[in-house]
């Protein structure tokens, strides 16, 4: 997923960064024009909020360990 970048300068309000003014207007996600890959990637995002409840560094471990079962 590209632009995360762009858009953590647009939401902390980084006047001074060079691409501030470009990160107004170009801050949405995009895939690469991968057509399939917004929906896997919001399949992976739904399916780790499922298994990690709470994000520390136990549970997490305990998501990739069953994840790899």
């Amino acid at each position: 997923m590209g632009r995360n970048t762009l858009a953590a300068v647009r939401q902390r309000g980084e006047t001074a960064n060079p691409l501030y003014e470009w990160a107004l207007d170009h801050h949405e996600p995009h895939f690469q024009e991968v057509r399939v890959a917004q929906s896997r990637y919001a399949a992976l995002v739904s399916e780790f909020n499922e298994q990690v409840l709470t994000l520390d560094a136990a549970t997490l471990i305990r998501a990739y360990r069953t994840a790899e079962a």
